[in-house]
């Protein structure tokens, strides 16, 4: 399942956030405004755009979401490319210029997420392509999170494979000035995947409200296959 943004007939979901807006055109999808540095549920849902397909992974079969990032600014707005299991859970990966982490949240928390990894790196935040790969081995599922660039075909700026399994896996508990929740337990290997893609940000309490962001993107891709 493939979006170039090019047809001017959106094939994605948006949800609305007052002082956000999302516009197709010339092949980018083109979000700006400005997002609240308190990130709850409700605002994170109302920042974003998606497109969903049924998934239930089968062993050895890898399923991949991609897209293209285009631009992001300013630094300190992190891009969100997500799997989700409706109404149970899923994973992020989140990256903004200087750092990258892969969460794993509990929609029935309401924001509890447990990061498998997170790393203060810097990487590309123009013209580079995130993707998430998942891959069922028995009961526990591999999770491969890439940032490749574009100007370098494909060059792998960052890679990373964790394990989910079936057990309390061990997560970072601290980072960012935030405590964050342990795992859970079982991976999410069923259900309704989602590809949601949202301008986010994770801020100490008391921050304030984020400078204006624009976010573009392209060459959205949803592909299951082995």
């Amino acid at each position: 399942m493939v979006s170039d943004f090019d047809d001017g007939v959106p094939d994605w979901t948006q949800s609305v956030l007052r002082g956000v807006t999302f516009i197709e055109s010339g092949g980018h999808l083109v979000a700006t405004g400005n997002i609240p540095a308190k990130i709850d549920c409700v605002t994170w849902n109302l920042s974003s755009f998606r497109w969903s397909q049924p998934v239930a992974l089968r062993d050895g079969e890898v399923f991949e979401l991609r897209v293209d990032l285009l631009e992001l600014e300013p630094n300190d707005v992190q891009a969100l490319l997500t799997y989700v299991e409706l109404g149970v859970g899923g994973y992020s990966l989140v990256k903004d210029r200087d750092e990258i982490w892969l969460s794993k949240f509990r929609w029935v928390d309401c924001g509890a997420n447990a990061p498998f990894f997170y790393e203060q790196i810097v990487t590309k935040n123009e013209r580079v392509r995130l993707v998430l790969e998942f891959k069922k081995v028995g009961p526990s599922l591999q999770i491969t999170s890439k940032v490749l660039d574009l100007d370098r075909d494909n060059a792998v700026e960052f890679e990373r494979t964790v394990t989910d399994s079936p057990d309390v896996d061990l997560t970072v508990r601290s980072f960012r000035g935030f405590t964050w929740s342990p795992d859970a337990g079982a991976p999410f290997l069923n259900g309704h995947g989602e590809i949601a893609w949202s301008p986010s940000i994770w801020t100490s309490a008391g921050a304030g409200c984020v400078p204006r962001f624009r976010l573009v993107t392209g060459n959205r891709r949803v592909h299951p296959g082995g």
